[in-house]
């Protein structure tokens, strides 16, 4: 086909290729530098947002102890102190979780039969509210008894996530 086409038209055609493909090289080039640097900026920014992170865990870290974190045994006995307040009995379980490396999760686990769900919801508002010392419900399972309409089976589980105690 570039037999049949004159001297002068062949190099014209070989010239606007090469420009084509000239273009679509710069366009690549150009692309790939362009992602290069974005993802140059990414990291940078990434960096910095660990940098701050960090810095913020050490500082939340150095506050002072003035509300301070209940360990394991208070945590029971503030949670048999606010079901005796409501007059409810469950079988009661504790335990320590690590979550990290430098976190723990104290746990207190719940079984209540057959309460109704008035002083069960003063309990957990209790628990998480007025009590302010980093309370947290994890899990809450509710049924409803064949028997009575108005009574429940209740498993709960409040949490307080803390940082390890470090060994002198």
């Amino acid at each position: 086909m570039l037999q049949k086409l004159s001297s002068r038209e062949r190099l014209l055609i070989l010239f606007a290729g090469g420009l084509l493909v000239a273009l679509a090289m710069g366009l690549l080039i150009s692309l790939i530098v362009q992602k290069r640097t974005d993802l140059h900026r990414q990291l940078t920014q990434g960096r910095r947002d660990v940098k701050t992170l960090v810095k913020l865990k050490d500082e939340i870290q150095s506050m002072s102890d003035a509300g301070q974190l209940p360990d394991q045994n208070q945590l029971l006995i503030i949670v048999t102190q606010a079901m005796q307040d409501r007059n409810l009995t469950a079988n009661v379980r504790d335990r320590v979780e690590k979550v990290g490396r430098n976190d723990e999760k104290v746990m207190v686990e719940m079984s209540f039969s057959g309460i109704p769900l008035q002083p069960l919801f003063e309990l957990l508002y209790d628990l998480e509210y007025k009590q302010a010392r980093g309370i947290t419900v994890g899990e809450l399972n509710i049924r409803k008894q064949y028997s009575n309409r108005d009574i429940y089976d209740v498993r709960l589980t409040i949490y307080v996530l803390q940082p390890v105690k470090k060994r002198q």
